[in-house]
């Protein structure tokens, strides 16, 4: 199943793809506006208990909802100036989320319009 709030697509790439940079360049990347988030998940009512992000990095959250099946989203993803992490999202930490830590949540909501997958939503900081 996929879910409906697909990712933000990257628009634009400075430097251009395929160019060869020296470590610590800076490389931007612009997207197109929406949220980001998972392409895919299950849908289901299966409920399961929120882990504790707040403070770790937001792949942590991320790997953790992918290895379940469940759909997730950053609705803003700052800029963050420079970084040294392994990744996109090791760059940013987890300020807050919904589920809170330890309560329930389903991956699939009734919203009365029709379903929302989204199972745990994110806000994120870069990392200092």
């Amino acid at each position: 199943t996929f879910c409906r709030s697909a990712p933000g697509m990257v628009v634009r790439v400075r430097p251009a793809p395929g160019t060869h940079v020296k470590p610590g360049t800076a490389v931007t990347l612009v997207d197109g506006g929406g949220p980001i988030g998972s392409p895919v998940g299950s849908y289901g009512n299966e409920p399961f208990r929120a882990p504790n992000f707040i403070g770790r990095p937001a792949s942590a959250a991320i790997g953790w909802a992918n290895q379940h099946g469940l759909c997730w989203s950053i609705p803003h993803l700052p800029p963050v100036s420079s970084s040294t992490a392994s990744d996109l999202y090791s760059a940013y930490r987890v300020t807050a989320q919904d589920p809170a830590p330890g309560r329930f949540g389903t991956n699939g909501s009734e919203t009365g319009r029709g379903v929302n997958p989204i199972a745990l939503r994110l806000t994120v900081t870069p990392r200092r």
